[in-house]
């Protein structure tokens, strides 16, 4: 009985030091994620999108509809996760920069920073920044 509480115990430990590993590796990459954000603002000026720059709002708008699964939680107590509006945007140039977005699901929110790049095709890829959890 004494061996199996022992093996079972070694492999807990195990179990528990391998999720940890996962989770250091998460923050690393999150880390790099901002730290290539932070580099980038230091070498490209930032702009906030004016009335002039509507379009490309409502553009932007409409296609990160198509990408909830950057939103860094899932509905709960029945609720979806949604985009909710745009706090803030500000561009690089005329193909990249970042929205300041809220998204709920009327329970639970997040503020989130998404970087833009549109390619010369049109298409837009999206990257999560950073996010801080709220409540709804």
């Amino acid at each position: 009985m004494h061996k199996k509480f022992v093996i079972l115990s070694i492999a807990l430990l195990a179990a528990i030091i391998i999720f940890q590993f996962i989770k250091i590796g998460q923050l690393e990459q999150r880390l790099t994620t901002i730290q290539e954000f932070v580099l980038l603002r230091e070498m490209s000026p930032l702009s906030p999108l004016t009335e002039y720059d509507r379009e490309l709002r409502n553009v932007l708008w409409d296609d990160l509809q198509q990408h909830e699964n950057l939103i860094p939680f899932r509905g709960i107590l029945g609720g979806t996760a949604r985009y909710f509006s745009i706090m803030q945007a500000y561009k690089f140039d005329d193909n990249r920069g970042y929205l300041v977005i809220w998204a709920e699901d009327g329970h639970i929110g997040a503020d989130m920073v998404l970087y833009y790049t549109i390619s010369e095709n049109g298409s837009i890829m999206w990257k999560l920044i950073s996010y801080q959890m709220n409540s709804g």
